[in-house]
């Protein structure tokens, strides 16, 4: 049986053990619920409830069953599984909220009115059914939801969740900081769309910049490449550090940190991590470590989370203590269906919460005359106001003693729990502290142990600045450099056909002279891009060194000559074609010009580059520069961050750019007249008038970007403008090598062709 029939066969189980309850306890009435949780999430890859779903059935259960709560009504709940598709489908196609959404429409569209939501268990499928629900008059809770995103009241009005929301983490771990005199933290955490984590994060920085002395020394979010963050924390010398992510990048961090050596017996370093995680998490495969490696890394990790099961044995509002309450859950027919989940216990109290609010909300219709013609089972959707209303002040009242501790709502519909701290200690979590936020109170239940024999770690209180510099990534620039090495030997290449085939006349006609001087000019240009490749993969390492000025110089420099050699080789030979052919009556003139002509107005136009750049690097050399790009300060003023690079640059460089380019874009220019000057040429051997109009356009773009446009276009985003400048130049010059070559490959292949037409048309006489 696949893994998705099974859970629907697990479903239809569940469904019936509640559906076959009905009637019981002499309940007259039904009360119709909508209920929400995602059990199946092989397609989402999002968080699942199921381990939560015996509990709630139990809950239901019991409630039914009692005559003291509800008596003359029975709850009955429509469950659908949500698959935490809002995740899915967002990321993937970004056109329909997801199955969650649909279900809600669903069950609004079948009659009866649904009184109340039940769910959902992933907070990201939950929140667009709790942004909509208030306009039905629905009121709606959540078991497991803990995204701080939810507890927005503007945003989510009828919203109110039985698990404390994860901002509750942040006080805690203070404590814990206080607790140790700590006072130096970084932040990692994963970014990704509903901005989850990253919500978590600020809040910590809410919590600690009220603090006096508190700094917060690296404030990283990260969506992919998790070691370039380990190796800042590093460099930084972070010892205490909050990691909010998802379990498979929490894998990756431990991994990297244990690859890099950040994790050692020298230097203590201390992680406060989620602690939502499933069991054996670390023990999934997907990192370049073994499990025995990140298990090393984990030691003595600090794992945050609500307390999901109380420790007393103190009788809850169920007349069960949470010993009992786990006896009889295991028992439960679903139980061993689902893979266990530890918020369990906040499902079960979730069903009490909604059957206390209920049947407040009955007695208050009961007892207050205004309300004589309103009961629940009157409820409906446009007209429910009233009814909703009371049913939240309700729940605003609502305390009780449940199997998660006591149950309570703020007025912004969050639960104020506890928190409680496991150490990983040998393989294992050890519970060591509970924090409770209503006192602001510190149990300490173990000692927390460290690897240095047990010596508090230190957290290398000192003031720094963050910085990080801007880098192009590894993947684009090797990219960069392997085409332009191929690139070259392309050019290589050509030379050697072109010698090769020289004295072959649909070569010959072409001067291969001057085709040896444009292979020499893209090679030379080909070379620039390979050291551009080189310093923005090392920039960052070299810094303002003399290796990284000496690379800066020789781009400057190789570029421009290299265009002014092949570009120039290829008007002269238009420009012969333009003198040999032009005339008043467009009458050929046999005037010859000979290849040592071109070649010495070739050279003659490199003499003006190297003087022009002769000047610039005597009066204002180019040097590798360090520069702000951007200075962002938060909330806490202690955590100031740089985001810096390293680039080429030197005293009125914008200026020598000009100068320089105009040069080029008039060689463009006379390129251009000779192009349309030659357009009518009947030998397409000698013209190059189509293919040259062709490069013309592609090395005219390159002197716009890398021009007048690139102080504006460098502060493009990512590698941005590294490839787009990259990218163009490479392509102009494979290009014109390429239109140059297979054009004369082309014109000798169909001169062969033509001589065997003609020898097999007409071929020779023999005498017998």
């Amino acid at each position: 049986m696949s893994l998705l029939n099974l859970h629907l066969v697990n479903f239809l189980i569940a469904i019936l053990i509640i559906s076959t309850s009905s009637q019981v306890a002499n309940k007259t009435n039904t009360l119709h619920l909508i209920g929400l949780i995602p059990i199946d999430v092989s397609k989402s890859f999002g968080w699942s409830a199921a381990g939560i779903f015996p509990a709630l059935q139990m809950g239901f259960y019991d409630i039914n069953h009692r005559n003291d709560i509800l008596k003359d009504y029975y709850l009955k709940i429509s469950w659908g599984d949500t698959e935490a598709s809002y995740i899915y489908i967002m990321y993937l196609i970004n056109i329909f909220p997801g199955l969650s959404t649909k279900l809600f429409i669903d069950s609004i569209r079948q009659s009866p009115d649904k009184l109340l939501i039940v769910g959902d268990g992933c907070s990201t499928s939950t929140q667009p059914v709790a942004e909509v629900a208030c306009y039905y008059n629905l009121v709606m809770i959540s078991y497991s939801a803990g995204s701080p995103a939810l507890g927005d009241r503007k945003k989510y009005k009828t919203l109110f969740r039985t698990i404390p929301s994860d901002f509750n983490y942040n006080p805690a771990r203070v404590a814990v900081m206080k607790h140790f005199n700590w006072s130096r933290v970084a932040v990692l955490f994963q970014t990704e769309r509903s901005n989850y984590f990253s919500l978590i994060a600020d809040n910590f920085l809410d919590e600690v910049k009220a603090i006096q002395n508190y700094s917060v020394i690296a404030f990283e979010g990260f969506r992919d490449d998790v070691k370039q963050y380990i190796e800042r924390l590093k460099a930084k010398d972070a010892r205490i550090i909050i990691m909010d992510m998802y379990a498979p990048k929490a894998r990756l961090v431990f991994c990297w940190a244990y690859k890099l050596g950040f994790i050692s017996d020298k230097v203590e370093r201390v992680w406060f991590m989620s602690g939502f995680y499933a069991d054996n998490w670390w023990k999934i495969q997907d990192t370049p470590c073994t499990v025995e490696e990140i298990e090393w890394a984990l030691q003595y990790s600090i794992a945050t989370d609500t307390v999901n099961i109380r420790r007393d044995n103190e009788k809850t509002i169920s007349g069960m203590t949470a010993t009992e309450y786990l006896q009889r859950l295991k028992k439960w027919p679903t139980y061993h269906q689902y893979e266990i989940n530890h918020y369990h216990g906040f499902g079960y109290d979730t069903v009490w919460a909604i059957a206390l609010a209920l049947n407040r909300t009955v007695d208050k219709l009961a007892s207050d005359s205004s309300f004589a013609n309103i009961s629940l089972e009157d409820f409906l959707y446009n007209n429910g106001k009233i009814i909703k209303d009371i049913m939240m002040e309700e729940f605003y009242s609502t305390r009780f003693q449940g199997i998660t501790g006591k149950v309570e709502y703020n007025r912004e519909g969050d639960r104020i729990g506890k928190i409680h701290f496991k150490q990983w200690r040998n393989g294992t979590y050890v519970l060591v502290a509970v924090y409770d936020k209503t006192d602001f109170s510190l149990d300490m239940l173990d000692r927390f142990r460290w690897r240095r024999n047990d010596t508090v770690p230190s957290d290398g209180s000192i003031k720094v600045i963050i910085i990080d510099y801007k880098q192009v990534s590894n993947a684009s620039t090797i990219a960069l450099m392997v085409l332009s090495g191929m690139g070259l030997v392309f050019a290589v290449l050509f030379g050697v056909w072109n010698r090769q085939k020289k004295n072959i006349a649909a070569v010959k006609v072409t001067s291969p002279r001057l085709n040896y001087v444009v292979c020499l000019g893209a090679v030379t240009m080909f070379t620039s891009q390979i050291l551009y490749c080189l310093y923005e993969m090392n920039k960052n390492s070299w810094k303002a060194g003399i290796k990284a000025s000496v690379i800066c110089e020789l781009r400057k420099w190789l570029l421009p000559l290299g265009f002014t050699t092949a570009f120039v080789a290829l008007i002269s030979k238009t420009f012969r074609i333009y003198v040999v052919y032009s005339s008043i009556r467009a009458k050929p003139r046999r005037k010859k010009l000979l290849d040592k002509t071109l070649l010495k107005m070739i050279v003659i136009l490199l003499l003006i580059d190297i003087i022009y750049l002769s000047l610039w690097s005597a009066i204002n050399p180019l040097e590798s520069t360090e520069e702000t790009l951007l200075n962002e300060t938060r909330d806490n003023a202690d955590v100031i961050r740089y985001v810096k690079e390293f680039s080429c640059k030197s005293a009125n460089m914008q200026y020598w750019i000009l100068i320089l380019s105009t040069e080029k874009a008039l060689i463009l220019v006379a390129g251009m007249i000779l192009a349309y000057s030659t357009r009518n040429v009947k030998l397409e051997e000698l013209n190059d008038s189509k293919l040259l109009t062709i490069i013309i356009y592609n090395f005219l773009m390159v002197l716009i970007v890398c021009g007048p446009l690139q102080s504006i276009l460098h502060g493009m985003p990512g590698d941005s403008y590294f490839l787009l400048d990259s990218i163009l130049i490479w392509c102009s010059v494979t290009m014109m090598l390429g239109l140059l070559f297979f054009a004369q490959y082309y014109h000798m292949k169909k001169k062969v062709e033509q001589k065997l037409e003609s020898f097999t048309t007409n071929p020779p006489s023999v005498d017998t």
